[in-house]
């Protein structure tokens, strides 16, 4: 059994209930008219939508979805992509239950997008069993095979379609599809505009990735982009340069100068229609190669300007020898270093060893005239001769710098001292006081029989 329907918009769901005190089906046959408004709140859900989204007046022509593995949940990119970069008026899938491919494709961005409205599903167990599928001039079949290209070819035939476009996922070919040549040969024979495009895995990953095209039957690709590899296909349904073409589309490789050629057009401002132009036009890989020439120009230039300036300086030796001698020079001039350093420390060692043992003759010297004074020297004065620190320079009265006289009171100028008598005692002063507190001591001795103190 089939059965054709095309999904409401939830506001218009709300409004039937509420006008019919039922609760209205979740789905219209394609005979309902088109013409109905929307209210202030679907208007305003349609305004969020992306300015790129063309209005329904602007949009022509059809296109028909079928999944052949039925897995609508990773395919169901490809129907936003078509609604949102294309210029389609009438989408429909072809699936074996539409109460799953409800499930599967009623997301909130395609309410708000407007894709909701264009929409039709068509419930068949076979892309062959789908009677409207006629109406549609343009096919997209995703993950298909080989064990079923060839009904898929015949159902497009006999509906009439003049566009196919067929994708195929596969990381290594299997034996499904290992002819390709005699693949290549079926689709050229059903007289339709074809496009067979070979993946990898198809990833979760961000969008955006630099391509490349390879041969359909290269021996690997690897995984892919799902959001990009459905823009490509597309893209692909418009661009003449994929009419009638099978490939494989694959991740740029790092190392080569794709990613160069990517960021090269989107510095120049080119959006992603554009980029697919020039990658089924071949100008991706031809900039790629007009790179690679630069490079090896620019590196051949590099190499005969070195010649020129080894040349000028007269050197005939090869790089690599200049390199080795320049080693060798530096090897040679730390050696040299090395050498005369240990030389300056080994005399710096030894004038340190000749101030150190200066030095502890000094102090030794010291050490014994300080022993000797605590001994009891005979005149507690040092010789100058033992002077460790040399002789002095013996200064007059008037010489310069020489200490003033000073009197008994401090004062300058004071007279010289008087003689000592026969008994010690300086003549004019009386013998030795009774009273200590007078400034003398009990023996009579003056200032008492400490030792003068030592000049210094």
């Amino acid at each position: 059994m089939m059965r054709v329907t095309r999904v409401m918009p939830t506001m218009l769901v709300a409004l039937a209930a509420l006008t019919l005190g039922a609760t209205a089906p979740l789905q219209r046959t394609s005979t309902v008219a088109r013409g109905m408004t929307h209210s202030p709140l679907r208007r305003s859900a349609l305004a969020m939508s992306s300015a790129a989204v063309k209005s329904a007046a602007d949009r022509t022509g059809s296109v028909l979805v079928h999944d052949a593995a039925d897995d609508l949940y990773t395919s169901r990119e490809i129907f936003q992509q078509l609604y949102s970069h294309g210029n389609w008026a009438k989408i429909a899938c072809v699936t074996p239950s539409v109460t799953q491919a409800k499930k599967m494709l009623l997301s909130r961005e395609a309410r708000y997008s407007g894709l909701i409205d264009i929409l039709d599903l068509i419930e068949a167990p076979t892309l062959g069993a789908a009677a409207e599928a006629s109406a549609y001039d343009t096919w997209v079949i995703v993950n298909t095979d080989g064990s079923k290209l060839s009904a898929q070819l015949e159902a497009a035939k006999a509906a009439g379609v003049t566009r196919l476009m067929l994708t195929l996922c596969a990381t290594t070919l299997d034996g499904s599809v290992t002819d390709m040549v005699s693949v290549e040969t079926k689709l050229k024979e059903s007289g339709i505009t074809y496009t067979l495009i070979r993946t990898g895995t198809l990833s979760k990953e961000a969008e955006g990735n630099p391509l490349m095209i390879d041969a359909i039957d290269a021996a690997s690709c690897s995984p892919l982009s799902r959001v990009d590899a459905y823009r490509v296909a597309m893209e692909s349904l418009t661009i003449d340069g994929a009419f009638n073409r099978v490939f494989s589309l694959c991740p740029a490789v790092k190392e080569g100068k794709s990613m160069a050629v990517y960021k090269e057009m989107r510095f120049a401002g080119a959006d992603r229609r554009q980029e697919v132009v020039a990658l089924l036009g071949g100008a991706v890989e031809e900039r790629a190669k007009e790179m690679d020439l630069a490079d090896i120009k620019a590196a051949e230039k590099k190499d005969a300007k070195a010649a020129e300036v080894a040349a000028r300086n007269g050197s005939a030796t090869s790089s690599a020898e200049e390199i080795a001698a320049a080693f060798q020079r530096a090897e040679e001039r730390a050696v040299r270093m090395a050498a005369e350093q240990k030389i300056a420390d080994e005399a710096l060692a030894e004038l340190r060893e000749e101030r150190a043992v200066t030095q502890d003759a000094i102090t030794a010297r010291i050490a014994q005239i300080a022993r000797q004074k605590a001994g009891g020297s005979p005149s507690g004065i040092m010789d100058p001769e033992d002077d460790p620190r040399g002789p002095r320079p013996i200064r007059g009265p008037g010489s310069p710098g020489a200490p003033k006289a000073e009197g008994r009171d401090g004062g300058p100028g004071g007279a010289p001292p008087a003689p000592e008598t026969p008994g010690g005692t300086p003549e004019g002063t009386p013998g030795a006081p009774t009273d200590p507190a007078g400034g003398g001591d009990a023996d009579g001795g003056g200032k008492g029989d400490e030792p003068p103190l030592a000049p210094v």
